[in-house]
């Protein structure tokens, strides 16, 4: 087959924003999340699915979402077990994306754009 072109893309999001994703397939991101407030919670959603974790995240605290792996760090130690049931790992879907988050943290997004 055709080779896939990929091209990563890192951005600084906030919550509400609309993301247009202009590869031709979808695609999955990985989201750091810094803390600026304590926090017992966390949660990102793209108006369908979420992913939600809960455990307490301490100002300054570093929490890696990678969509594509299905798992997330907190300092660079995976706590599976913080995942709420009900979450699901979604992609970026093609077009416009509007991802929602809890207050109280900066969100840095990382994805790679692919074509077939």
């Amino acid at each position: 087959g055709a080779p896939v072109t990929v091209h990563e893309t890192t951005l600084n999001i906030s919550s509400g924003q609309v993301v247009n994703y202009d590869g031709t397939r979808a695609c999955y991101p990985i989201f750091t999340v810094k803390t600026t407030n304590a926090l017992s919670d966390f949660q990102i959603s793209n108006g369908v699915e979420k992913v939600k974790v809960v455990t307490e995240l301490p100002v300054g605290s570093i929490l890696v979402i990678d969509m594509k792996a299905g798992k997330v760090t907190l300092n660079g130690t995976v706590i599976q077990q913080a995942i709420t049931l009900d979450s699901d790992f979604f992609p970026l879907k093609v077009g416009s994306n509007t991802l929602t988050f809890s207050n109280g943290a900066t969100v840095q997004m990382k994805y790679k754009r692919l074509w077939l």
